[in-house]
């Protein structure tokens, strides 16, 4: 019935008030006012519990101090947890203790002396128990991952007998996922804690897995000490992702009461998100650019919300989101980099790259208006009104406008020579009625050989 602080702090307690604990020292007994514990591997890599004190100064004060300056070793000191009617529901064995600090101080609240003290033990064993047993299966790390589990850890708190694989319930995404002969189910302490193992041939599709164990006359899993049914159990759940992230849309919105970029991704990435993630470029021009000032994310719609320092001077810009900046809970990252294309012209209310008369009279219809208004109803410098500010904004670029950036241009590409016949011709460019020559929508530069040369006769055409 021996364990280590792994199965000795899952310990459930009565529910009908705060449970008394009393620790008996061999010389006489302390009522215990705190307890919390621990777990750490010895020199020669044997498991020592650790267990941290406290109680109300007493008879009990200057033995412990001795123990404490001596380094003597106390073979054996037993814990006793009452309910709150002082009827005793467990006993508690811990052998070659040492006592490892010891400190008294004033109690909160102006009490008598309090003394704080250590011990660590090397076995930890249950001698009594009228509680139930309850199990837990230890949460595999990480939970969120990109390689399947192969084992789960199961820790009850006395050790137990009638586990089997029946007994365990794995689904994925709720879905159940019988156990096979395939699986493994062994213990080496006694039947306190058990291992389950072969379990990548069962967990290596992408999914949200957890597995459960079945409680009371369903499992007849039964305390070796309480000589109870298992009437607690607690679950351990993780999920097998290797899909990686990708951006669903991006949006520049103009309309909020202050610009900022909406991207949505496809799944949660916000722990991988930070505000310098965001690279933003004005693709013409040299003004300076304010700092994207925070990041907000909606886990509900996985929508995250760039917003700037500063207003974003008139131009074409791109914001990149580099691929390697983001990633999902389990470590994927995106497959490449994410850029998004959009234009900042203050006073062009209909968003239609220019500033004319169209944009006054919007501005013309909410003249005055104050509180609540938007960039689509005249609000340029956006404090929420449209009045003399922002129509100053517009007759500074009024008759202007915002070209469309460039094209990228085309890729080379490698290709076989083509026959003597093949070859790439473009019509001539057409004039505008001012007779300036139009901008072409695209070009194509012929890898083979230049075009040929339009006849002189043709060049003195208008």
């Amino acid at each position: 019935n021996k364990g280590t602080a792994a199965s000795f702090g899952d310990q459930t307690f009565p529910a009908d008030g705060a449970p008394q604990m009393v620790l008996d020292l061999g010389t006489g007994q302390v009522n215990l006012s705190s307890f919390s514990w621990g777990e750490h591997a010895s020199g020669t890599g044997a498991a020592q519990t650790d267990v941290n004190l406290g109680a109300a100064a007493g008879a009990h004060s200057a033995g412990v101090l001795g123990a404490v300056l001596g380094g003597k070793s106390v073979p054996e000191i037993v814990l006793t947890i009452r309910d709150s009617l002082g009827h005793v529901v467990e006993r508690w064995r811990f052998e070659n203790v040492m006592f490892s600090a010891y400190q008294t101080s004033a109690a909160a609240g102006g009490g008598g002396p309090f003394d704080t003290f250590s011990m660590s033990a090397q076995t930890v064993e249950l001698i009594y128990s009228e509680l139930a047993p309850a199990a837990a299966v230890a949460p595999p790390a990480p939970a969120a991952r990109t390689t399947p589990v192969d084992s789960l850890t199961i820790r009850f708190s006395e050790p137990v007998t009638g586990l089997d694989l029946k007994d365990l319930l794995l689904s994925r995404d709720s879905t159940p996922i019988a156990l096979t002969a395939s699986q493994t189910l062994t213990t080496s302490d006694g039947g306190r804690t058990w291992v389950l193992g072969n379990l990548t041939p069962l967990d290596h599709t992408d999914g949200t897995y957890a597995l459960t164990v079945q409680t009371g006359a369903a499992s007849l899993i039964t305390g070796a000490v309480s000589g109870q049914l298992l009437a607690l159990a607690s679950a351990a759940a993780w999920t097998l992702d290797r899909v990686p992230p990708a951006v669903v849309s991006a949006a520049y919105d103009y309309n909020a009461p202050t610009p900022r970029l909406r991207v949505i991704f496809s799944e949660d990435v916000s722990a991988s998100l930070a505000s310098g993630d965001l690279i933003l470029k004005l693709l013409s021009g040299n003004a300076p650019l304010p700092a994207v000032g925070a990041v907000t994310y909606d886990v509900a719609t996985n929508t995250a919300v760039f917003t700037f320092a500063g207003p974003l001077p008139d131009g074409n810009y791109r914001a990149i989101l580099p691929g390697d900046s983001v990633t999902d809970a389990a470590g994927n990252r995106m497959a490449g980099d994410f850029s998004f294309d959009f234009f900042v012209l203050a006073g062009d209310a209909n968003r239609d790259r220019k500033v004319d008369f169209n944009d006054l009279v919007v501005l013309a219809q909410n003249y005055h208006s104050t509180g609540g208004k938007t960039f689509a109803q005249g609000d340029f410098n956006y404090d929420g009104n449209v009045d003399f500010n922002d129509l100053v904004i517009l007759a500074q670029r009024y008759n202007t406008g915002l070209a469309a950036p460039a094209p990228a241009a085309p890729l080379a590409l490698a290709v076989a020579t083509p026959p003597a016949s093949a070859a790439v011709s473009s019509a001539p460019s057409k004039r505008s009625k001012n007779g300036s020559a139009a901008k072409p929508i695209f070009s194509v530069t012929p890898v083979v050989r230049a075009p040929a040369r339009p006849k002189a006769t043709a060049a003195r055409r208008r």
